[in-house]
């Protein structure tokens, strides 16, 4: 884990990665994602799913995210599970002005991954 001097998050890493994953999945699949607040019957198959990292691996100078997910049937029962992780390399130092892209380029390929999997799972 590395700490990098003046940054700061607009929001939780945790919040951040759902909404890239919510937004990838709706633009590019057939789904319809909905929050839990969106819908009180049946909403279908739900993807539940932990982010075990989302930051900078200092000794391999690389940013890395890492999700955990399960597509479940509304009454919570397992129809699949995948672990998705990218890395993208930083350049010579890590520092405030060269994290953003390399994390940025890893989530979008973590959340494209995880949306490409939902749409050709089947339950």
């Amino acid at each position: 884990v590395a700490y990098v001097v003046e940054v700061q998050w607009a929001d939780t890493p945790r919040h951040l990665f759902r909404r890239l994953l919510a937004e990838t999945i709706s633009a590019t699949t057939d789904r319809i994602v909905l929050d839990a607040g969106q819908c009180s019957g049946d909403g279908g198959q739900r993807l539940m799913g932990e982010l075990v990292a989302f930051g900078i691996d200092a000794p391999g100078n690389s940013a890395v995210v890492t999700y955990d997910a399960m597509l479940t049937t509304p009454n919570g029962v397992a129809i699949a599970r995948q672990r998705f992780t990218a890395s993208t390399p930083i350049g010579a130092r890590i520092e405030a002005g060269t994290i953003g892209g390399p994390l940025n380029a890893s989530a979008n390929k973590v959340a494209a991954d995880v949306a490409a999997w939902v749409a050709a799972v089947k339950g």
